[in-house]
């Protein structure tokens, strides 16, 4: 067994590989399960929202399992390669259940109860109750897994005390995860003074989803009729997806934060923050216009979760973007931008790559934890990021059509906010004209990005403003640009308020632009204290 373990601590499993592998044995577990616990609306989990669900669940279990026992051996990488061998012990509970029910199965389903009920639960190894919720053979396939860790923890520290720990807090640990709507109604219950009812979670549960935005953003989107219990299995799918992707979040930031700790900072440093910050505030910017515009409100706890989701899908979905563009530019960046942490080597060519696909992981789940329409609007926004940025087409090299694809990137953030929190589904309660011309003025405003990177860019071909009319004449160009597109703003959204702000906002802009010495930073500072003031100007009373 020492063998086999040094063996497989010793394999190189790049990202992509672990991933995989990952899939490979959660769907296999779906399988089996399918076969010995079928879900009460007696249909497979195959839909997306149950697919997804159980892989963060077990996403979740399976980086916080890494974290505690990384954090008592030290093993760093070689954790996660333990981990991807070791988890297809997560095939044995449905066997299990499925020989020891005699071909019936038995029901696997969240601990739910509430109050004291949930310490004796605790300290009972999942409730009195053998044939649901935390059955024989996941009590079996978990007391497995942690006597596995443990002795996993033990073979690297002879210290009885941390494997004794490592029993004792992965216990805890998947305990949380396994009760959390028990353990949300019960919180719920403490903070609001409201004493709790008999079988009160599936209740109080089934009511946060009838009462937040998950219960038209994700449920009622298809033109497919749902009974009652699909509709509860979706809508619970989907709220927990939205809990397990946000932890999952802060365990993967704390993994690296561990075992890559310069390379992450690298990243992050490198991420450029304002820019970041523009595709996140147009987000925010997309739910504030449909709350004021009478599409929907934030009618649940529920739905801030959501909107967390959304931030932390656009940050990293703007990450991926950030790290993808720097692998295609480094011809460019070594003449402009030596700043970047591929020209300085802090992070390799491997890395970068690696957390290219990490960063679209994490995006991809966060906007499909949120809704069908802020997932299609991440899709299109990684799409145009790619065309950017990467051969064959890697128009960036194209003047307007690159700033248009950004804008078109812009275009789909606000419109996942505003479709996020908006009931009215239909495409058009989006003005159209307003649309256009959000394409049009991020259009003519993004060339100013060109400014600073004129030598790299010649070099590799690509042609800008500046690069086609020289840098004096370019940055003129640029300037008169930009100033339009705060001009044309109010005319396309028919709000002459907005023209108060935006006369003095494009003589500003003008005069950044082609003043020296010219800071990337000023034209940040001046378009978010005009999206601030523009809000603050049509804030509802």
């Amino acid at each position: 067994m020492k063998t086999i373990i040094n063996k497989i601590e010793q394999m190189d499993i790049g990202v992509k590989d672990w991933l995989l592998a990952f899939s490979g044995i959660i769907l296999i577990r779906f399988l089996i399960e399918a076969i010995s616990d079928p879900r009460t609306s007696g249909i497979i989990s195959s839909d997306p929202q149950a697919l997804i669900h159980g892989l963060l669940f077990y996403l979740v279990a399976t980086v916080g399992s890494m974290l505690i026992i990384d954090y008592f051996t030290k093993q760093g990488i070689k954790t996660a390669n333990f981990m991807i061998f070791f988890l297809c012990f997560m095939w044995v509970a449905p066997v299990l259940d499925f020989i020891l029910s005699k071909g019936k199965g038995f029901q696997l389903a969240y601990i739910s109860d509430s109050g004291l009920n949930l310490v004796r639960d605790f300290f009972t190894f999942g409730g009195p109750t053998l044939y649901r919720g935390a059955t024989l053979g996941i009590r079996f396939e978990l007391a497995l897994i942690f006597f596995g860790l443990s002795w996993f923890v033990w073979q690297k520290t002879k210290n009885l005390k941390k494997s004794i720990a490592t029993f004792v807090i992965s216990y805890v640990f998947v305990f949380i995860i396994s009760a959390l709507p028990g353990i949300i109604y019960t919180s719920s219950s403490i903070i609001s003074g409201v004493s709790m009812a008999q079988n009160g979670t599936p209740g109080y549960i089934t009511n946060l989803i009838s009462g937040s935005n998950i219960s038209f953003n994700s449920v009622r989107a298809s033109l497919i009729p749902y009974s009652r219990n699909e509709f509860l299995e979706i809508g619970f799918d989907k709220l927990m997806s939205q809990f397990y992707f946000i932890i999952l979040s802060g365990l993967l930031f704390l993994w690296f934060w561990r075992n890559k700790k310069n390379t992450l900072v690298a990243i992050l440093k490198n991420s450029r923050p304002e820019r970041a910050g523009h595709y996140i505030i147009l987000v925010l910017l997309g739910i504030w216009s449909g709350y004021v515009a009478g599409f929907g409100r934030i009618s649940s706890w529920v739905d801030t979760l959501g909107i967390i989701c959304l931030v932390i899908s656009w940050y990293t979905m703007w990450i991926f973007s950030v790290n993808l563009n720097d692998l295609e530019d480094l011809t460019i960046d070594r003449i402009s931008n030596k700043n970047r942490p591929l020209v300085q080597n802090t992070v390799t060519e491997k890395e970068m790559s690696q957390s290219v696909l990490i960063f679209l992981c994490i995006s991809l789940l966060g906007s499909w934890s949120a809704g069908y329409y802020p997932f299609f609007m991440s899709l299109v926004c990684i799409s145009a990021s790619y065309i950017y940025s990467v051969s064959p087409l890697r128009l960036k090299l194209v003047p307007i059509i690159s700033t248009f694809l950004m804008a078109l990137a812009s275009l789909a953030s606000i419109l996942a906010g505003f479709f996020f929190i908006s009931q009215n589904k239909i495409f058009y309660s989006f003005s159209p004209l307003a649309m256009f011309g959000i394409l049009v003025c991020y259009t003519l405003l993004f060339n100013v990005k060109d400014l600073k990177d004129v030598e790299g860019d010649r070099a590799e071909d690509c042609y800008t403003i500046p690069v086609i009319f020289g840098e004096k004449r370019g940055q003129k160009i640029i300037g008169i640009m930009f100033a339009l597109s705060f001009l044309l703003l109010p005319i396309f959204f028919s709000d002459a308020v907005l023209f108060v702000l935006s006369i003095p906002a494009s003589v500003i802009g003008y005069i950044l632009i082609t003043k020296y010495p010219r800071k990337e930073k000023s034209f940040f500072i001046l378009y978010f204290v005009y999206i601030l003031l523009g809000v603050i100007l049509h804030f509802p009373l």
